[in-house]
């Protein structure tokens, strides 16, 4: 860590919703036992072809956020 603070560098966390191609081929990978190797889009898959295109596109991706609802039990008496 001393390294890293000597080096200036800056660490920054992305949303999986920021680099959705990134998050699709880690999954993918995680997936299925055999090796896949993409070396061009056509290669990819049609969801993967999607991401790319989307992207290209330039349309945004929405991050909704639900607030957890907690619930307490409420303790029953033995009767």
């Amino acid at each position: 860590m001393e390294e890293v603070r000597t080096q200036k560098v800056k660490i920054k966390h992305i949303f999986r919703e920021g680099n959705q191609i990134a998050d699709y081929l880690a999954n993918l990978s995680i997936n299925h036992i055999e090796k896949q190797e993409f070396n061009s889009f056509i290669d990819l898959p049609t969801t993967g072809k999607r991401i790319i295109n989307m992207d290209k596109i330039q349309t945004p991706s929405i991050r909704i956020r639900y607030k957890k609802i907690r619930r307490h039990e409420v303790p029953r008496s033995d009767i």
